[in-house]
This record gives structure tokens, sequence and C-alpha cells, in this order.
């Protein structure tokens, strides 16, 4: 299984994350094995090297995945990473062609969608607009102009 270790100071709830690409800032490994059973989205990893715990990401291409890691040093001398899974740089192409309505966060939500945690308000809004000049023919009568929202169907 070959695993690639990064450096990154990417947010973590960015979906696509950059590290960088300095001399000794990625690392190659073909020869770690996994602890036990694989956990696909919390696999521990361990391996046979020093001045690992700079390192916070990993890519696993043979599970087509993005790992955040904390490597830690064991009692034998070799580093075990403790890997979990990056869900939205492992599937950041598929999420970026998506299309969807935001229907809530934290600051920002949409009224006029149904939701059980914000009340949206509905208020009737009257607005007297006056004619400059007579519009019609005839005097004395009065007229009430009334619109209503919402596009008709044609």
């Amino acid at each position: 299984m070959v695993i690639y270790l990064y450096k990154t100071t990417s947010e973590k709830n960015a979906i696509s994350k950059t590290w960088s690409t300095a001399s000794g800032d990625i690392k190659t490994y073909s020869l770690s094995y996994a602890v036990g059973e694989m956990d696909l989205l919390n696999p521990d990893i361990m391996i046979s090297d020093t001045n690992l715990e700079v390192f916070n990401y990993a890519y696993i291409p043979d599970l087509n995945r993005y790992y955040f890691i904390k490597p830690t040093i064991t009692a034998t001398g070799y580093y075990k990473l403790n890997a979990h899974c990056d869900v939205l740089m492992s599937h950041a192409v598929q999420l970026r062609k998506e299309v969807g309505i935001l229907a809530r966060s934290s600051d920002v939500y949409n009224t006029f969608l149904t939701d059980q945690i914000y009340n949206s308000l509905v208020y009737r809004r009257v607005q007297t607009l006056l004619f400059s000049s007579t519009p019609f023919s005839t005097s004395g009568n009065g007229y009430y102009l009334t619109v209503t929202g919402g596009n008709p169907t044609p």
C-alpha cells in the first residue's frame, strides 16, 4: 500500500486542500501496513521512519481517500498514523458537480423554504400610489387597483 504524507495549512472544512510542495514536505511510503483490520474511514497505519510528527495530511491511492493524520510514536519506535477520512477532499470532484438549494446555514437561511427551526413571518404590505394625472376619463368615481403577489400561470 502506497501512502503520501503532506503538510497542509488549509481549513478542515475547505473542499480542496493545498499542501506545501517544498523539498521534504512530501513523503511517499510503499512498505506501510495497517494495524489489524483496515477501517476505511479511520485507519491506523504503522510506518518506520523519523520526524513524522510534522505531517498532518495523507493520501492513500489504494483506498482513493484523503486523511487528516496525527502521527504518534510508539514504544517500538514505529510511528502510528491515526487517520481520519477527509470526506470533502476525497469526494471533491463529485461535490463540485452537485447543484442544490442551501436550506440552512449558521447565519443565512431562506425564509421561502419550510423550516421547523426558523420561523418565517408573512406581513401584508399595503401601498398607496397616487397618479400624477387622472388616468381614467370618468370624473367623480374612485378606482381601486389591487395587485397580489405571485406570477400568474399561463
